[in-house]
């Protein structure tokens, strides 16, 4: 059987880690900073309703996820709690669904707010929804300046059933070590917020910061951040955070094989073993995403070097990727396929039916596998 495990010991310690930093500190105002807890992903991976649920048992209430369905999965499993979409939308029908599941929806255009007041007004409520300012990050937000400002504000004073309750920005690259464009970035919402107010527009709850910037830019919380990767353990800045990696895949050993040397293993033959090999035949591949890596599209010398730096993280100094059987670690051999990968278990006792362990990050396993919390 494929499962993923998740170390609810290891789970509760991020959160509390998390918690402890966020109210450690206070905003310039004195005030206490407000967790929102981003479970987008189905949670990076981990099960977004047993995540949601860890997090209500912690006291953290706020939840933010990026499409709609995971909002109304969260409402059809009884969370009554404030979830924010992330995507802004002048799409109708999603409007109409965040009014009626009563979701705080992200603004980031002018038909928006028109359209986002109509339907709230067409069902006799009343709907939050937190501003987006783009900061550079050029996908959701309002540009906002001295010369636009006015058009913003005399759209929000004709909303009788839409009230303001956030404004918030997206880093770029938080987890950089260069901190030059975070910089700028939150020093152009600053002055963006202060344009705002100072044309009297409710900004509600001020946020920016993410996973990684909670850990590298404390002075930047402002009234809330939001969380989301932390929760894992994985970041992609150095690991001096005390995080703890949650959750593993695990998979069984479905045959075992004693193949000659000079035997090819896996496509495309790239594999030819050097002396008689045992090796175990798991029940995964790459379709239940062992193997699977995130976005190649970064033409960035820097971006290219981190990812490869954080592949290695799972090899041995002599390039083979591990795994874990019976607590000691063997060597995948051959490439991995769609449904099994190969290890090789020479001059061991492993048997038919051991369970394999992989450290894999769980947002590239398929969501269909069940998650299962010891």
């Amino acid at each position: 059987m494929n499962r993923v495990i998740i170390e609810k010991a290891n789970l509760e310690h991020n959160i509390k880690l998390i918690k402890d930093k966020v109210r450690d500190f206070r905003n310039d105002k004195g005030e206490s900073v407000k967790i929102i807890a981003v479970i987008k992903g189905n949670a990076y991976g981990m099960d977004s309703l047993l995540l949601a649920r860890r997090l209500i048992d912690n006291n953290i209430n706020f939840f933010a996820v990026s499409e709609l369905e995971e909002a109304i999965y969260l409402r059809n499993n009884k969370f009554n709690n404030p979830i924010l979409l992330l995507q802004s939308t002048s799409n109708e029908d999603v409007l109409n669904q965040i009014v009626e599941n009563n979701l705080v929806a992200t603004i980031s255009s002018f038909e928006e707010i028109e359209i986002l007041n109509r339907i709230a007004k067409e069902q006799n409520k009343n709907v939050e929804a937190h501003l987006k300012i783009d900061t550079g990050f050029g996908r959701f937000g309002f540009f906002i300046d001295e010369n636009n400002v006015l058009e913003l504000a005399n759209a929000l004073n004709k909303c009788e059933n839409l009230k303001i309750t956030g404004t918030y920005s997206h880093f770029i690259e938080s987890y950089a070590n260069d901190d030059k464009l975070t910089r700028q970035q939150f020093n152009k919402f600053i002055d963006v917020i202060a344009i705002l107010k100072k044309n009297r527009i409710e900004t509600g709850m001020l946020h920016i910061c993410n996973s990684s910037a909670i850990f590298k830019y404390p002075e930047m919380y402002l009234n809330a951040v939001r969380v989301g990767s932390a929760f894992t353990g994985r970041l992609q800045i150095s690991n001096v955070t005390g995080l703890k990696r949650v959750g593993y895949f695990e998979t069984t050993i479905c045959e075992i094989k004693e193949l000659k040397k000079d035997t090819t293993v896996g496509y495309s033959a790239t594999c030819k073993l050097k002396k008689d090999t045992k090796v175990a035949i798991t029940t995964a591949g790459y379709a239940e995403g062992i193997g699977v890596t995130g976005p190649k599209d970064s033409v960035r010398l820097i971006d290219k070097l981190r990812k490869i730096k954080l592949a290695l993280a799972t090899l041995k100094q002599d390039g083979r990727t591990f795994v874990t059987i019976n607590n000691k670690k063997y060597p995948i051999v051959g490439r991995i396929g769609m449904k099994n990968f190969m290890i090789d278990v020479s001059d061991s006792d492993v048997e038919v039916g051991d369970k394999v362990k992989v450290d894999v990050n769980l947002i590239f396993i398929d969501s269909k596998i069940k998650r299962q919390e010891i």
